[in-house]
């Protein structure tokens, strides 16, 4: 995904960041123990950090859109009940 893409998907104020997914962000290494690894060590974690930031964007994006449908899925039967209460009358 763009970065300018997820970050227009990410700081959208009409939909923004789940308050129960606050947790989901990424770890950050401590200082301390990266100035002791190994560059080898360092080079492999590096990646796996890559990889751990594309996983969160990706859930990231995942609940925002799941907030969405339920939302959606949620004002559709509001709807659909006003309608059925209508013709009933």
């Amino acid at each position: 995904m763009h970065e300018e893409l997820y970050e227009k998907t990410v700081k959208d104020e009409n939909c923004p960041r789940p308050g129960n997914c606050d947790g989901l962000m990424v770890a950050k290494m401590n200082k301390l123990v990266w100035d002791v690894m190994s560059p080898q060590t360092r080079s492999n974690d590096k990646k796996m950090q890559q990889i751990a930031t594309s996983i969160v964007k990706a859930g990231i994006f995942l609940t925002k859109i799941m907030t969405k449908l339920v939302a959606n899925e949620q004002d559709k039967s509001e709807t659909e009940r006003e309608t059925n209460f209508g013709q009933l009358q």
